[in-house]
């Protein structure tokens, strides 16, 4: 009797311990996100911060974009100056491609950049999160060639990113 009982007791033990895997689901951070700060970090310690002011990163199945500038100026024109345009791509950071998760670690691949350089190329970043708010710490950026981005050379950033009410 006692037998059956322990043995009914160790069932319904794994079976919960099986459940917990198949029923649990880890968070995910497809959807839509705003960029609300950039973080230059220095290897001396220095830093900059860029607040964007438009912003939006999209992670979805497998496949990433990431586009934001800290560019303010107004538009009142749809042609644009040479000084304009270049005002606002040197403020502006745009990619997208395939994104994958290994070791830890969350993985971006270019299909098309901003920079030519970065197209086939691959960033590394530290994730943590903690509900609506996403912090990538980007440590690597190689280009197809495998040649250093140079601020990731003597740098890293950290984003902070909100997940956006409205998602996929």
């Amino acid at each position: 009797m006692k037998a059956k009982l322990l043995y009914r007791f160790v069932l319904l033990i794994i079976i919960l311990f099986i459940l917990s895997f198949t029923l649990w689901k880890s968070e995910s951070i497809d959807g839509s996100w705003t960029f609300v700060k950039v973080e230059n970090i220095n290897n001396d310690g220095t830093k900059t911060i860029v607040f964007p002011k438009q912003s939006q990163a999209i992670f979805s199945g497998k496949l990433y974009s990431f586009c934001w500038s800290a560019d303010d100026s107004n538009g009142n024109f749809w042609l644009m100056t040479d000084n304009e345009k270049l005002n606002r791509m040197n403020r502006t950071i745009v990619n997208t491609g395939d994104f994958y998760f290994k070791n830890g670690y969350l993985f971006t691949e270019a299909k098309y950049a901003l920079n030519p350089k970065f197209v086939g190329g691959v960033a590394k970043f530290d994730v943590s999160y903690t509900g609506d708010t996403l912090v990538l710490k980007c440590t690597s950026v190689l280009s197809k060639d495998n040649v250093m981005h140079p601020f990731y050379s003597k740098a890293y950033s950290i984003s902070k990113l909100i997940k956006n009410k409205k998602n996929l």
